[in-house]
């Protein structure tokens, strides 16, 4: 082994030393072993990571079952095919409004787990109160979109296709395109709207229940862990500075970083919380709120609102009617 990394001279009288050029050569194939290592771990930590931030599965078979409209008693829909710039295939729901004609499309991309036949019943509900025609977009790797690796660049690129694709439709119209995005899906809906060249795209942004950042969530996650911990309030501090300063930086390979990217919005905003939210701290959404620097924008604070149900509720259905008629001016 010492003769093959070149840094061994002969076994006799002379005796044992490493030349400059071995020790440079040994030196660099560590180097090399080190990083390839490293970089095997940083896969794995993401992709088992991953694991616990995507959930297609959930509920079971989600995969591969996955409602229609048809299936709710809605006759008139079209199913959209959409292909992301990386070639993975994509599905969408387009539901034209049945309440009333209306030139105003909404895209919804939607939480973290199950699929756009899960948003079914919600697709519904805001098409009855907002009055617009509704898309429900669909992620790679989840329902009935390609099988491809469900990542923080996939589904950015899987949103761009979707905004994209619906503003080419013929009965569309291109400048009356809403985003709304829930938990996940709003993280997805700030880099979009972030993107200069979508700032023309998008008519208005509605934010329901979404996080500043997976990092900031992680620190959520442990402090709740170390409030049922029986230790001292001391040590209390000592783990949580050791994992946000030491531990954090090294291992956490995922991040959505809204908190970065909401500055540059300048469309309008309208942040829906739920104050009872039991996944996602309701001082994320204010603290969102407080970074975006658009000029027309709003917290709308839904007392009792859950994570899940918060748009649901009369105070969140009317917020978002009144944003949209007041924002999203048609000619």
């Amino acid at each position: 082994f010492l003769h093959f990394i070149g840094g061994w001279e002969g076994w006799g009288g002379e005796g044992k030393m490493f030349t400059i050029i071995g020790v440079i050569q040994s030196t660099a194939i560590l180097i090399t072993v080190f990083v390839a290592v490293l970089r095997l771990a940083a896969h794995y930590l993401k992709a088992k990571q991953a694991e616990l931030l995507y959930y297609p599965n959930m509920p079971p078979d989600s995969r591969v079952v996955c409602a229609t409209p048809a299936d709710y008693g809605i006759s008139e829909y079209a199913i959209l095919d959409v292909k992301a710039s990386d070639g993975v295939a994509l599905k969408a729901y387009y539901l034209p409004c049945t309440v009333e004609d209306s030139v105003i499309t909404l895209i919804h991309f939607h939480g973290n787990a199950g699929n756009i036949g899960h948003r079914l019943p919600q697709a519904q509900l805001l098409m009855k109160h907002l009055k617009v025609n509704i898309v429900l977009a669909e992620y790679r790797g989840y329902g009935p979109s390609d099988d491809a690796l469900v990542c923080e660049e996939g589904l950015k690129l899987d949103a761009q296709a979707v905004l994209d694709h619906v503003r080419s439709l013929d009965y569309v119209n291109p400048d009356a395109v809403v985003i709304h995005g829930s938990s996940l899906g709003g993280a997805v809906g700030i880099h979009l709207a972030s993107e200069p060249h979508n700032k023309q795209k998008i008519a208005a942004l509605l934010l329901e229940n979404t996080f500043t950042s997976i990092s900031d969530m992680t620190d959520c996650i442990l402090a709740s862990i170390l409030k049922n911990v029986r230790i001292s309030p001391r040590r209390k501090r000592v783990l949580t500075t050791v994992f946000t300063s030491i531990v954090k930086p090294v291992v956490l390979m995922l991040h959505w970083k809204s908190i970065d990217s909401i500055h540059k919005l300048e469309i309008p905003v309208l942040f829906v919380s739920g104050t009872q939210d039991e996944l996602v701290p309701p001082s994320h959404m204010s603290r969102l709120y407080t970074l975006c620097k658009s000029s027309e924008k709003k917290l709308a604070l839904i007392d009792g609102g859950t994570h899940n149900s918060t748009f649901t509720m009369p105070l969140a259905l009317q917020e978002m009617k009144e944003f949209i008629d007041l924002h999203v001016r048609v000619w």
